[in-house]
């Protein structure tokens, strides 16, 4: 916790101007309690330690300040007449130890009194014969928290005195005892292990509380050497892109895809799933990758054949994913959309008639298919190609 500042220096309470020194200190905490309320605090923890007649406060705001203040922002003169002028005025000169107030936030927003505690480890004689607090008491009895810990260690210094009492007359050759010998002290061990670990955990939540935000963690170092897989065959990114054209997609030649995100979700099911293939056909491999995607980059743009099965048979995979055997005419329809520049006629003037033996030469017949729509024979021996007109009629 922070000290206040000037409240912070201790008051002596045994002089002729305690009453003067209590009122001061009450209206003092109080404004700061009002101010960390206007400012919007999560809370306020307030700690008022007295010894020998001296009361020294110590007050700590709980997280850091924000613009939303409560609902009904407590005033200065509420807390005091409400909370510290009953608390203090209860404080006895003679009484020693450390009162705890906790200021949090209830659901409405308000300003309102969690808490309050009070350890004094040196009046076990006066709470034996102090009187019991009545229900509407500012605070609940002392507790003896100190008594509480060093009952815990005593406990404990017993337990290990019986512990090695027990195993001194055991012989240690044998290995059953090494056991019974190591076993309690590991789980003694773990046990404060996790004891501390619960502390720095503590810790580390009050700081972030008292002090704002902790320090960010670092991130984890990369590994020196990607895994095999990676090293091996490259990556395949996917994306989406709300703004496209419904049912529209892309994939490059090395597999990366982007579907429309726009539609409805069979359209984005469709478009994923249909770029999916696409992705799955692409070259993925790192040795000779580049060179592979721009071979099939160059048959994908000269052969109408090769394009017309591909497109087809992802459009078939998608239809029968989304809509079943019902879609699979729409997929051998939607290579001939004006998109992917596939026509009937060139679609058949690529497709391989067999072979043709003559005189003991055989040759490969295929019809193809120009630009001006005329279809030529092509007979194919070796290096060596002929090409004879079969006819000039325009395509219809």
């Amino acid at each position: 916790m922070a000290p206040i500042g000037p409240v912070n220096r201790r008051r002596v309470l045994a002089s002729d101007d305690a009453a003067r020194a209590r009122q001061s200190l009450i209206e003092t905490l109080a404004k700061q309690i009002a101010r960390a309320d206007t400012r919007g605090h999560a809370g306020v923890a307030l700690t008022l330690r007295l010894q020998d007649g001296q009361l020294s406060p110590r007050y700590a705001v709980l997280g850091p300040a924000s613009r939303l203040a409560g609902r009904a922002p407590v005033t200065a003169h509420d807390v005091a007449a409400r909370w510290l002028r009953p608390m203090v005025e209860q404080i006895s000169l003679s009484r020693h130890g450390t009162y705890h107030l906790d200021f949090v936030r209830d659901k409405r927003g308000a300003l309102q009194l969690a808490r309050v505690g009070a350890l004094a480890p040196a009046e076990r004689e006066a709470k034996a014969t102090k009187t019991p607090r009545t229900e509407d008491a500012p605070f609940p009895a002392p507790t003896d928290h100190e008594a509480y810990l060093r009952g815990v260690h005593e406990t404990r210094a017993l337990v290990f005195r019986a512990f090695a009492k027990a195993i001194q007359p055991l012989d240690p050759r044998r290995p059953s005892n090494i056991i019974w010998a190591v076993a309690p002290t590991a789980l003694f061990a773990a046990l404060k292990v996790r004891q501390v670990a619960q502390t720095v955990r503590a810790a580390n939540v009050d700081r972030l509380l008292l002090r704002g935000a902790g320090r960010a963690a670092k991130a984890a170092r990369p590994p020196t050497q990607p895994p095999t897989t990676a090293r091996l065959f490259g990556r395949k990114v996917a994306s989406t892109r709300p703004h496209a054209a419904p049912g529209s997609g892309r994939t490059d030649w090395h597999g990366n895809y982007w579907y429309s995100t726009a539609g409805s979700a069979k359209d984005q099911k469709l478009a994923r799933y249909h770029e999916q293939v696409h992705s799955v056909l692409s070259p993925r491999l790192r040795l000779g990758r580049d060179v592979r995607a721009r071979i099939k980059e160059l048959g994908f743009q000269r052969s109408t054949a090769l394009r017309y099965i591909e497109e087809a048979l992802a459009e078939a995979v998608a239809q029968l994913r989304v809509n079943g055997l019902r879609g699979l005419p729409r997929a051998l329809r939607h290579p001939m959309q004006p998109y992917y520049r596939i026509k009937v006629g060139r679609l058949l003037g690529e497709v391989a008639l067999g072979a043709l033996t003559l005189a003991g030469v055989t040759y490969a017949v295929k019809i193809v298919c120009d630009d001006a729509g005329r279809y030529f024979l092509d007979l194919s021996r070796l290096h060596a190609r002929v090409r004879m007109q079969a006819r000039t009629t325009p395509e219809r």
